[in-house]
């Protein structure tokens, strides 16, 4: 769909509209997931890293913000990020955001003088709207993730390693590169490229979460085997990274 119903507008957002996002963001979490899964810091986050201009859409209805869309990129890989109100879900808003966004991954196809840009996006399977809308821009099932929860009510059983490993929290500066490699190393395969140190770090060491205590290192002799890298966002707890 390349145009809008008449009784919506759209335009680029500005700096003042974040609070708004992360607003309707809340609102899909929670149809979607059951509980707010959105900070405010993470629109942040990805404004400070786009052209507000070129890269981001939001669909008003009257005073309300009803849509947002955005492409972000990590190095070589882009994602594309549509949200539309539960209540709006019917006007098709999410094919017109979609429609926005791979039209602004060609542009970037040309400026970058490139044969091809890929795109990936995330859509729970609870939104039968949105996996619609993505299924018929193109975009076809590449693999599923599973979000795994459990209620902790009492303190876990401490593990046992076996003997000559040993477990410690990071050491900032010290530990940045070795723990870098060692997730570079697990998540890397044929044919997928991993995030350049300096985005990874961008993004996992950001001030707002990241707590070196709570980055669990396994060693053996002078080499990482095993990371636990968590944090902490208050209602819960996230294992973002684990490898061994």
């Amino acid at each position: 769909m390349n145009q809008l119903p008449p009784q919506f507008n759209v335009q680029r957002p500005l700096l003042t509209h974040a609070t708004a996002v992360h607003t309707l963001l809340i609102t899909t979490d929670i149809a979607e997931y059951g509980e707010p899964d959105t900070d405010l810091e993470d629109v942040q986050y990805d404004w400070d890293r786009i052209d507000l201009n070129k890269d981001a859409w939001l669909v008003w209805h009257d005073d309300d913000l009803v849509g947002y869309a955005v492409v972000t990129h990590f190095g070589d890989e882009y994602e594309t990020a549509v949200a539309v109100h539960p209540d709006y879900q019917s006007y098709q808003l999410d094919d017109y955001l979609l429609g926005q966004c791979l039209n602004r991954l060609d542009e970037m196809r040309h400026e970058a003088i490139v044969a091809e840009i890929s795109t990936k996006r995330y859509v729970s399977h609870w939104n039968k709207a949105e996996c619609t809308a993505t299924e018929r821009a193109g975009f076809t099932v590449r693999k599923f993730h599973l979000r795994m929860q459990i209620e902790l009510d009492e303190q876990p059983a401490p593990a046992q390693f076996p003997q000559g490993l040993e477990l410690r929290t990071m050491v900032p500066k010290q530990d940045d590169l070795p723990v870098y490699d060692f997730i570079k190393s697990v998540f890397e395969r044929d044919g997928r490229s991993y995030t350049r140190f300096d985005e990874w770090a961008g993004f996992m060491m950001r001030p707002d979460h990241f707590y070196p205590d709570l980055w669990f290192l396994l060693w053996h002799n002078d080499e990482i085997i095993g990371a636990a890298l968590c944090f902490d966002y208050e209602l819960y707890g996230w294992v973002r990274q684990l490898g061994v």
